[in-house]
């Protein structure tokens, strides 16, 4: 160690500590003994240590071998030993128990599974002697506490327990051991099997115990004689344990290998399409065994390629794949077959007029291409237009489906003379009044036959349209057709023209108004109108002023330029009264204070309103309580369910009272007992418009004051009952005619 100073002188001091390296580990063993025997507490190795024992024992006996021996002990104790070899010292305890048999609990009998070994006394207590005895012919140590052994049939062993190895304290017990064989277990298919992907297989087992199936995570699965195992992704190792009623247990490892299922790659994809009549040509890409069946299951061939001819209908086929495990795989596909588009099943045949141009539409939803007798392409679309023919022909049409089925379809064309056609004198346009037939004819320079229509639909046939009434404007195509079939087309516009329109004009007038009544037509031209009654005021064009005194409804018929007529109807209500109604008081005069019953004849039907509204109860009803204070007039505004108005007045006389104190009473004595009756000190009467209160002690403190006569006092201050006493007071009140009472007295609290 080196040690320096504060003026940096310094010195070093050296020490040498010898350690020893020898391992010194006396041992110290409890002890149990019959009451006087010997017992060795100790045994010293070493003859240079030197053991000290407390407390001290006065029968203590150390002999040749080093052993401290406590000779006839009686008592149970504990002895601290302290052990030092000149280097080292070590401090221990041991217990000396003194117990006149040893004590434990019996042995029970054992059972041993096949050739397992047993324990025979596994909890025996190691401090003991031990002697035991069995049959011949099994082997062990026959001086420990456990022996352990094993027997080939039923054995019984015998032991004999003392304290110490010299002790006369003993104990005897008998063990019995009989063996039991292990449970056999029986498990089918096999305990190495094959899992194909997505399918299922049971393992059963057959056994003379109970069973207990785990994974291979050790979870139990099943306690039955079989289970089922689906769903696998990957190889497993499931155990089987089986136990007997003795408890003996077999345990057998299972070992399922995953093998995935056969891979079925369709080409081109798991949909096929065929036009009707055609060859279909399926394949799958492979290696496994491939078998081909249809909807009902019926085996169409195998290998990888499947050839169906001549198609009709839709075909569901179902693909099998069988790799060299055994493990299947199936994918079902359908085969869609299109019907070919469809053909007109009557011969198509047209005729036209020599230089007439020709369009023919081929009513279908499918592609078409047009051919000439020479199988040349001509035209596409289902409209077929040519300039003219020379001649009579004959085309050939396809068609063609969304999914590229084709079929065939021919078309004749007959060509013949014209023929002149005129409509209304050759007019372009008619004008025709919406809900009527449109006045148009036709003519030709030959005998025809005449067929309108409008679009493609057929609405007449004549030389004059009949009975074909258009919604709003309209194109009509006359076609002519002479006796060789040879036609001419024209075509006229029909004009609607409409008469329409509203009345406008206020619904609801009261007794005595004027209504403005006025038609809105749809278009401004010239136009008559015409209106019903007639017993309006005035007319103005197309507007009239009337005073109606009930209700009525008009009437306006409008008639455009075109000759086109409509007529609108408007009801006009009338409201009002036609009589005052006259308001009744009972009584007509009151006292100050005193109500009386309004009330008027009339319909209680009809909305009220009163105004004012002070000093009345309910100002909505026809006979309401008022109750004003001064001479008031009340109002009456009657209201019927058309909103006209009528009203009346009437006028109350209140006689207001003469105010003086003889109409203020103020008691002298009170009992504010809490008993309801004359609790309370206060003011009474009648006409006071305000007033101050103030009462005083008979040392002139303040106790209570008041300015509102409905507040009296309750004999008490600061929230404190008073006591009995008289009490002094000061009143000053104004009356409503303006009259001032001015009071001093007494008043007497009693309780």
């Amino acid at each position: 160690v080196q040690v320096s100073s504060n003026e940096d002188c310094t010195t070093t001091i050296t020490e040498s500590i010898p350690v020893v390296t020898v391992p010194f580990e006396p041992i110290f063993n409890d002890q149990i003994i019959c009451p006087g025997e010997d017992v060795v507490i100790y045994n010293n190795m070493d003859p240079n240590a030197t053991v000290t024992i407390n407390p001290v024992q006065t029968n203590l006996f150390i002999d040749a071998a080093g052993n401290y021996i406590l000779q006839d002990n009686q008592v149970s104790q504990v002895l601290s030993i302290n052990v030092d070899n000149g280097d080292c010292s070590r401090l221990g305890s041991i217990t000396v128990t003194v117990d006149s048999n040893p004590s434990f609990n019996p042995i029970p009998d054992l059972i041993q599974c096949g050739n397992s070994t047993v324990l025979l006394n596994p909890n025996g207590i190691s401090s003991y002697f031990y002697n035991w005895e069995g049959p011949s012919g099994v082997t062990f140590d026959q001086s420990v506490a456990s022996p352990s052994l094993s027997v080939m049939g039923t054995g019984t062993f015998f032991v004999t327990i003392s304290t110490s190895a010299e002790s006369e304290c003993v104990a005897f017990d008998t063990v019995q051991v009989t063996r039991v064989e292990f449970p056999i277990i029986d498990i089918a298919p096999d305990t190495s099997l094959i899992y194909c992907e997505n399918t299922e297989r049971i393992i059963n087992a057959t056994s003379n115990g109970d069973l207990i199936w785990r994974d291979e995570n050790g979870q139990i699965i099943g306690t039955d004689d079989n289970i089922s195992v689906s769903g696998l992704t990957e190889s497993v190792l499931y155990t089987i344990e089986a136990t007997n009623s003795s408890g003996c247990s077999t345990t057998e490892e299972i070992e399922i290998q995953f093998i995935a299922e056969p891979t079925i790659d369709l080409l081109p994809s798991n949909r096929y399409e065929a036009c009707f009549g055609e060859t279909v040509d399926l394949f799958i890409d492979s290696e496994d065994e491939i078998s081909w069946l249809d909807e009902q299951g019926n085996l169409l061939g195998t290998g990888n390629n499947l050839i169906i001819e001549e198609l009709t209908e839709d075909m569901m086929i179902t693909v099998v794949a069988r790799n060299d495990l055994g493990c299947l795989n199936d994918a079902s596909f359908l085969v869609e077959v299109f019907e070919l588009p469809a053909v007109s099943t009557t011969p198509l045949s047209i005729g036209t007029c020599i230089g007439s141009a020709i369009s023919f539409n081929y009513e279908t939803p499918h592609e078409v291409i047009w051919y000439d007798s020479n199988c040349d392409t001509i035209s596409y679309g289902s409209t077929l237009q040519l300039d003219s023919l020379s001649e009579s022909s004959l085309f050939k049409v396809e068609l063609i489906s969304n999914e590229g089925c084709s079929n065939f379809d021919t078309l004749t064309i007959d060509v013949f003379d014209v023929v002149g056609l005129s409509l209304n004198g050759n007019q372009d346009e008619v004008i025709f009044c919406r809900g009527f037939v449109p006045e148009i004819s036709a003519s030709s320079d030959v005998t025809t036959e005449f067929s309108w229509f409008v679009g493609t639909e057929l609405v007449g046939t004549g030389p004059v349209l009949m009975d074909y009434i258009p919604d709003g404007d309209v194109t009509f195509t006359v076609v002519a057709t002479d006796d060789f079939g040879c036609s001419e087309t024209k075509m006229i516009r029909a004009l609607e023209s409409f008469a329409e329109g509203v009345i406008d004009g206020a619904e609801v007038i009261c007794l005595g108004d004027q209504v403005e009544l006025s038609y809105l037509p749809n278009e401004s031209t010239d136009f008559d109108i015409s209106w019903s009654p007639d017993n309006f005021i005035s007319q103005d064009g197309l507007s009239i002023i009337a005073e109606p005194t009930a209700n009525t409804e008009y009437t306006a018929i409008y008639t455009n330029a075109d000759g086109c007529m409509d007529t609108t109807t408007f009801l006009v209500q009338v409201g009002g009264f036609e009589e005052q109604y006259t308001i009744s008081a009972d009584p007509p005069s009151i006292c100050f204070l005193q109500p009386t019953q309004l009330d008027v004849d009339a319909d209680s039907d009809l909305i009220f309103s009163w105004s004012p509204i002070i000093g009345l109860d309910d100002a909505t009803r026809p006979d309401p309580i008022a109750n004003p204070e001064t001479t008031s007039t009340y109002t009456l505004t009657i209201t019927d369910e058309l909103g006209c108005t009528t009203s009346a007045s009437i006028t109350i006389e209140v006689i207001q009272p003469t105010c003086d104190e003889r109409d203020v009473f103020i008691p002298n004595m009170f009992t504010p007992n809490e008993d309801d009756l004359n609790d309370q000190f206060k003011v009474e009467s009648n006409f006071l418009e305000s007033m101050t209160l103030v009462i005083y002690d008979r040392w002139g403190e303040q106790v209570f004051s008041s300015m509102e006569q409905a507040t009296g006092w309750d004999g008490t201050y600061e929230g404190n009952q008073l006591a009995p006493d008289v009490y002094g007071y000061h009143f000053t009140g104004i009356c409503v005619n303006g009259f001032t009472v001015q009071r001093q007295g007494n008043v007497t609290l009693v309780r």
